[in-house]
């Protein structure tokens, strides 16, 4: 980071993700000085403002300067959000007292006086300072560096370490470990509960909630107590279900997250102590239990062997086996508190990034608009009152209360209607919502990401059977591997894993703990203390449980095991049979892996044949083989390198195994495809293997093409995953280079599969192959966490609205990242995720999109309905005032509580519909359609209370101001003609307008169905008749109504009011819904306002040129060129009526890998 000038904004985290724009600020007194002078003569609204905008307040109170004389820092992030952080200059007399957290650990130390601060350097060392100067964003702390002059990230020991430094580096005596406890602050991840009072005050703050107590307070100056108690009391409620849900919200996430445990720490002299996790600090060196726990920090392995649970970081569904050497099981801490993996998913829960809905970004907009036409009332209205001779308070209070009559200070409950209607159905199915404005964005959705093992797939697998091979044949299938012969297939199954003995448990890998469970064998490990066995050579011996025929036990010792290797996708293990003189190596993995390493003679003619037998049908297929080493002694063993053994295998067999899909998965994605909703999987396991189940499951129809593409950073290779072909080394490469564009784009037919790594280079160096991906991408496999979450973010940015669903720790980020995260468990990925379903099941996702399409469309019609509402009646107060008169308080006590009121809340009872459309509802407000609706509306409404003014304002009947004014004082008479014209004909528009704009299919049920809103609308018609055509004495004295003698007035009223719900119920049903939306919709998508994820493909695609690659196949010597406007790969040639299976090889091995050749490989250059 470099100053530049003097007051120069400067960058942090550059080029990362997360990258900010600073400057720094100094305390400017006598700016300070007169930005409270203001703030006192406006009466506190200066610094309400300042409040909501507290980066304004820093602006008038501060100036810009160096940022090493700063004591306030302006930071905004990619998003434009601005956050004011405080400098704090930390000194070793007052270390203990920098922080809350920093005083109570470092109260453990009985107040000893603090050394010198250390700053840490490169290699994991420490510099001493006298003075530090730092500040917090967002749980993050940067330290300002003397050297570079600037401020820095403070991260863990992982930046820039030497491995060597791990390997001698000594444990930290007491006074240092002090010294960075007090740098790094204590080894917690805090979630603060914020006391109610502060969340109600928070929440009252709100500009919504301010304009809401400014409009009480304002009714209640002229006695309009009864609406100011009716809208006092909704408030109320609303603003404690928010507290009450933010409240829980945190709870529950410090329930799942906090925890601390006893560490024992290494200390110099050989000597050890038990500390709180608390009080770890990079750099410590603690000892792993041996009956395990949960590592409160992230560290790295220096002694010993343990089994790690890595979901959460890695996206391995299955434990993994860690090692350094043979020692007792150490570990050295690189990051602790919010630094760590763990923190750092707990911040992306806390600070989630904004996500832009226009729904509620023009709810704004047009409310600010209302706001307009508002202050244009309130000032015709102050001239007419002024001209009149009125008291200037009189003419304050009325003229401001035109904006609460434009503005409705109900919209804020009268928007949530829906969310909460919807809310409540979700929880009936079992599904629980903690994010409640996440309900109306799930009505966009139109891309679906699930992870795979327990969302689309049950947990664990199925041993399916064995397919032994004896002299390059196969034999039958077993499906029970006890009854195989004492064979070598049986006894690699046994001898060839990493499994170990926890606290008298076999633990391992799960496909490791089935084989060997299936070959009946029972492990038995030395019989000495676990914190020393780590230090012998001595085998690990298994032993056949049923013995042999002869009766004898056959025991295997397991000498030495190589891991698993990702990039040689198996494992292998060096055994020795009891009473055999000889060793033997051996190791299962990918079977095209294996198949390159084993001796001709022994594989089976039709090795490629039942291979896709299996894969076809999603199974999980392990090859497995093996040699004998009988020119090895045991120094040799211990010292021979896998390289040289992984040659000249002799084949022995598969093995089978099945990852079962769940009961409701087809079912439920076709429902989902059927509403052509993109469905994309995004899993942590194997691609041959997320391919196979993509095909069982319907994801990807058994007619069309996948291509694996494979990304680096100067190339992007690819090829199809369809056949097999032994030996075939045929590649395909393509060069991502721009020419033309196309005329023409087709939406494509074929899918794309990739792994994590190679979407990373793609991302990074292919932005033409990245908009390919996101366009034609369906399997995104070997994903980690961060990975989902970017794959999330580049479908946002694509333009998708994204919903994530999975069950694990490992999808947290993407979760969080997605419009909607659906977790299917209780664990972190419940605390991240906005909906949590009880039940494992993905049933649950088109549950919540239906009730996020009823939602949406609830809120735009509610919205529409109370934008309509208003500007009835400010038209209505508007023609009134012309003629120096207006409504009653219990005539806006009727419309507003006893029409509107009710209306609003019964409007969002409408269930959502059965079925999903194929078209989402419309996001913007602002759009032509929604715009073009409340507009026509307000003007049909204008049209009829115009028509029955007039019909009372005769010559004969005419008010004047000055016969309602004698000597221009006294209060105005509401009873008129015109005052009673106007309020009967209005009452009808309330319950009209509600009609129209509340919309059934296709995302609603039928208005019918809603019996609750048609009771109240038919109450209100009656009433409303009652009113117009015949109201008893005290009515008119309540109301104060002057009801006209002549019948026929009133009948012209009525036949006024009831051509008006005529034509304002018809023009929305038959122009606004059927003629402009479906008809001419159809030609015109952009009145829809609605996007498919159709339309984001196409204009993917429509950024790329139309030649900026060209295939060639090769046949034989015979080479095709093909050029494509649509997809990375040529489609494949159109199949044949019917169309059968095309083949297709997708296998397992020891870590889900699975096989594939490339008989039909292409070839793709420039």
């Amino acid at each position: 980071m470099g100053a530049g000038s003097r007051d120069a904004p400067f960058t942090l985290n550059s080029g990362a993700e997360d990258q900010l724009i600073a400057r720094g600020f100094k305390r400017n007194r006598a700016k300070t000085a007169f930005t409270w002078i203001l703030t006192l003569l406006s009466g506190g609204i200066l610094r309400l403002v300042f409040y909501w905008m507290d980066h304004w307040l820093l602006i008038c109170t501060h100036s810009p300067c160096r940022p090493e004389d700063a004591d306030q820092i302006l930071l905004e992030d990619q998003f434009k959000q601005k956050f004011v952080c405080k400098v704090v200059t930390l000194t070793n007399e007052d270390s203990g007292r920098t922080g809350k957290h920093q005083s109570h650990s470092l109260g453990d130390d009985r107040g000893r006086p603090a050394p010198a601060i250390g700053f840490p350097e490169k290699n994991g060392y420490f510099r001493d300072v006298d003075r530090l100067r730092y500040f917090d964003d967002r749980k993050l702390r940067y330290i300002w560096n003397e050297e570079t002059k600037g401020f820095q990230k403070l991260l863990g020991m992982d930046q820039d370490l030497d491995t060597e430094f791990l390997q001698t580096g000594q444990p930290l005596d007491e006074p240092e470990s002090f010294r960075r406890r007090a740098l790094y602050r204590p080894n917690i991840i805090s979630i603060s509960i914020t006391p109610i009072i502060e969340l109600l005050v928070k929440e009252v703050l709100n500009p919504f909630y301010i304009f809401q107590i400014f409009s009480i307070c304002l009714w209640c100056s002229y006695g309009y107590y009864y609406y100011a108690g009716a809208i006092f009391l909704t408030t109320s409620g609303s603003l404690t279900l928010t507290v009450y849900e933010t409240r829980k919200m945190q709870q529950t996430l410090r329930d799942r997250v906090h925890g601390q445990e006893l560490v024992e720490v290494c200390r110099p002299g050989g000597v050890t102590e038990v500390i709180s996790s608390e009080l770890l600090v990079p750099g410590d060196v603690f000892i792993i239990p041996t009956q395990g726990c949960q590592v409160m920090c992230d560290a790295v392995l220096i002694a010993g062997t343990v089994i790690v649970n890595e979901a959460a970081l890695t996206g391995e569904s299955v434990p993994v086996t860690r090692f350094y050497a043979n020692e007792p099981v150490k570990a050295v801490v690189l990051r602790t508190g919010f630094t760590t993996s763990k923190g750092t998913l707990i911040r992306s829960i806390m600070f989630p990034k904004p996500v832009d809905f226009k729904f509620y970004r023009h709810t704004y907009i047009f409310v600010i608009v209302l706001s307009g036409i508002a202050l244009c009332g309130m000032i015709y209205s102050a001239i007419l009152r002024a001209m009149r001779g009125q008291d200037v308070s009189e003419i304050i209070i009325r003229s401001l209360d035109v904006i609460t009559i434009a503005v409705p200070p109900a919209l804020p409950a009268a928007l949530s209607v829906g969310i909460v209607y919807a809310q409540r159905r979700l929880k009936k199915a079992q599904i629980y919502c903690l994010s409640p404005r996440a309900i109306n964005i799930c009505g966009s959705i139109n891309l679906v990401c699930f992870d795979k093992t327990g969302t689309l797939t049950v947990d664990g697998l199925d041993l399916k059977c064995v397919l032994p091979c004896d002299q390059s044949d196969f034999q039958a299938e077993v499906t029970d591997p006890k009854t195989l012969p004492n064979s070598t297939l049986k006894h690699c199954m046994a001898a060839c894993h990493s499994l170990t003995m926890i606290q008298e448990k076999l633990s391992g890998d799960p496909v490791d703990l089935i084989m060997f469970n299936a070959v009946g064998f029972a492990l038995e490990e030395p019989g000495i203390s676990e914190p020393t066995r780590f230090d012998l050579v001595a085998p690990t011996v298994v032993t056949d449980s049923h013995g042999t025929e002869s009766g004898e036990a056959e025991s295997i010792g397991i000498i030495r095991d190589f891991p698993f290797a990702s990039n040689l996708q198996r494992m292998s293990t060096i055994v020795r049979r009891l009473g055999d003189p000889h060793f033997a190596y051996f190791v299962k993995g990918a079977p095209e892996k294996l198949v390159t390493l084993c001796r001709p003679d022994t594989v089976p003619e039709d090795f490629v044949e039942k291979l896709e037998s299996f894969t076809r049908r999603g199974d999980r297929v392990l090859a497995v083989a093996w040699k004998s080493l009988e020119d090895m002694k045991l120094v040799q063993i211990h010292k021979v390198q896998r390289e040289e053994l992984d040659c000249n295998l002799l084949f022995v067999g598969f093995v089978v195994m099945e990852n079962r899909l769940k009961v409701d998965t087809n079912a439920v994605l076709d429902e989902i495809h059927k509403a052509e909703i993109r469905v994309v999987m995004v899993t942590g396991d194997n691609i041959y293997t997320a391919i196979s189940v993509a095909r069982e499951s319907g994801m990807v129809k058994l007619w069309d093409d996948v291509q694996v593409v494979n990304g680096g950073a100067s190339t992007v290779t690819w090829s199809h995953s369809e056949s097999i072909s032994v030996g075939s080394n045929h590649d395909g490469l393509f060069d991502p280079s721009p020419k033309t564009h196309p005329t023409v784009v087709k939406l494509p037919t074929n899918h794309l599969a990739i792994s994590g790594d190679s979407f990373l280079a793609v991302k990074n160096h292919h932005p033409e192959v990245l908009k390919k991906l996101l366009a034609q991408g369906t399997i995104f496999a070997r994903m980690s966490p961060t990975d989902k979450e970017r794959l999330v973010e580049e479908f946002q940015k694509a333009g998708f609205y994204v919903a994530m669903c999975g069950d694990g720790a490992n999808d947290c980020g993407a979760l969080k990242a997605a419009h909607a995260g659906v977790s299917l468990s209780e664990s972190e990925a419940a605390a991240a995720a906005p909906f949590t379903s009880t039940a494992a099941s993905i049933r649950c996702v088109p549950e919540i999109i239906k009730e996020g399409r009823a939602a949406l469309v609830t809120s735009f019609g509610i919205f529409k309905y109370m934008a309509g509402y208003s500007l009835t009646q400010f038209f209505t107060v508007i023609l009134l005032y012309s003629i120096a008169t207006n409504f009653s308080d219990l005539q806006f006590l009727y419309t507003d509580i006893f029409q509107v009121l009710i209306l609003s809340a019964t409007f969002g009872r409408s269930k959502a519909h059965e079925r999903l459309a194929k078209i989402p509802p419309p996001t913007s407000l602002m759009a032509f359609i929604p715009l073009f609706s409340v507009f026509s509306q307000v003007v049909i409404v204008m049209g009829a209370q115009l028509a029955a003014f007039f019909v009372a304002y005769t010559e004969k009947d005419a008010t004047s101001y000055e016969n309602m004014y004698p000597n221009g004082t006294g209060t105005p008479p509401f009873a008129s003609k015109e005052n009673f014209a106007v309020f009967s004909v209005s009452a009808f528009q309330y319950v009209w307008l509600a009609i129209a704009f509340s919309k059934g299919p296709p995302y609603r049920r039928i208005l019918l169905k809603n019996k609750l809103f048609c009771i109240c609308a038919m109450a209100m018609v009656a009433f409303d008749l009652f009113l117009l055509l015949g109201p008893t004495a005290p009515v008119k004295w309540l109301l104060e109504l002057l009801v006209p003698e002549n019948w026929n007035k009133r009948l012209i009223l009525l036949s006024i009011a009831v051509c008006n719900g005529a034509l304002a119920i018809s023009f929305e049903g038959v122009i606004v819904d059927y003629v402009i939306y479906q008809k001419l919709g159809k030609k015109f998508r952009w009145l829809r306002n609605s996007k498919r994820h159709q339309d984001v493909t196409q204009e993917l695609l429509l950024d790329l040129r139309d030649d900026w690659w060209a295939a060639k196949e090769q046949h034989g010597g015979a080479i095709s060129t093909f050029t494509s406007a649509a997809s990375v790969i040529p489609p494949p040639p159109p199949p044949p009526s019917p169309p059968p299976p095309p083949r297709k090889s997708e296998g397992s091995s020891y870590a889900n890998k699975a096989f594939v050749g490339d008989s039909d490989s292409m070839d793709t250059h420039l």
